[in-house]
């Protein structure tokens, strides 16, 4: 059984020798035996399918060059994805092994860390304002530029790392006046210490796109933490809190608490190796 075709018998016709021409008298006779000859046609309807199915696929491939996912849609279909247990058997080591493994503190320095102005609410800070060209090519150091005052405030996101370090602390580090010039470093601290709270985010929509993060964009709050001082100087750690299981994405807002001397904070942070440091980061520390 062949589908979308028909099948057709032919016989051939007598055929002669030519080399009887050359012999008078002989006829050729014809062949008792003949053999069939199978012939295949397609249906329109089996070509009309197959053409139909080319066009479909030309225009499904054009139609995703030209519509690419968007970065949001794509951070979704990321944050679906399951995450495995990366430290198989630790939570069979006894308290005692595991506290010595871990170490006593990390610091944490957040991979999104942007501001947002409720004054203008729909607008994008840049999110690459130290981004250079060299002989290599674009260099893009990931040093964001921290802005927090009475209508701007920070918004952070991280995930939350290593093994059974549960207790979270927001720490500041300001150097002093004297360290800043030597190192060129700047900064605007009004007045020189400010108190900043610390809020929880809404992390249910994944992680954030810093292309169309704002104030307008940002997620809710769900709790307050705790404060923070930001002072010049000065080293200040925030009261402790849960942070979460490893892998837990956490969302955070740093914003001024309402002061008669007003509020002002912005520097620009850089990388972790850099001396002074000068930055807010994350504490991680074990829970026992």
């Amino acid at each position: 059984m062949y589908p979308f075709r028909n099948f057709k018998e032919y016989m051939p016709i007598a055929g002669h020798d030519d080399s009887a021409e050359e012999n008078q008298g002989y006829i050729a006779q014809p062949q008792s035996d003949y053999f069939k000859l199978n012939h295949y046609t397609y249906s329109p309807w089996a070509v009309c399918f197959i053409v139909l199915s080319i066009a479909l696929a030309v225009w499904n491939l054009k139609f995703s060059l030209h519509r690419p996912l968007s970065r949001s849609t794509r951070l979704e279909c990321i944050e679906t994805l399951y995450r495995p247990n990366i430290y198989i058997g630790l939570d069979r080591v006894s308290s005692a092994t595991a506290r010595e493994a871990l170490p006593a503190q990390i610091d944490r320095f957040p991979h999104v860390f942007a501001p947002v102005d409720r004054m203008s609410p729909n607008h994008v800070f840049p999110s690459d304002g130290r981004a250079r060209i060299t002989f290599n090519g674009l260099v893009s150091p990931g040093e964001p530029l921290v802005i927090i005052n009475e209508q701007t405030m920070m918004i952070g996101q991280m995930r939350i790392q290593d093994h059974n370090l549960l207790r979270c602390a927001f720490v500041s580090t300001i150097p002093n006046i004297t360290d800043l010039e030597m190192h060129n470093r700047k900064l605007l601290l009004n007045p020189n210490s400010v108190k900043l709270g610390i809020w929880e985010l809404d992390s249910s929509g994944g992680e954030l796109d810093l292309t169309t993060l704002s104030w307008k964009t940002r997620p809710q709050r769900t709790r307050f933490l705790s404060e923070l001082t930001v002072e010049l100087g000065r080293e200040h750690h925030s009261t402790e809190f849960s942070c979460g299981p490893s892998g837990r994405l956490f969302t955070f807002e740093l914003s001024c608490i309402p002061a008669k001397d007003g509020c002002t904070v912005e520097f620009w942070q850089e990388q972790p190796e850099t001396y002074p440091r000068m930055a807010i980061i994350l504490a991680q520390r074990p829970a026992f």
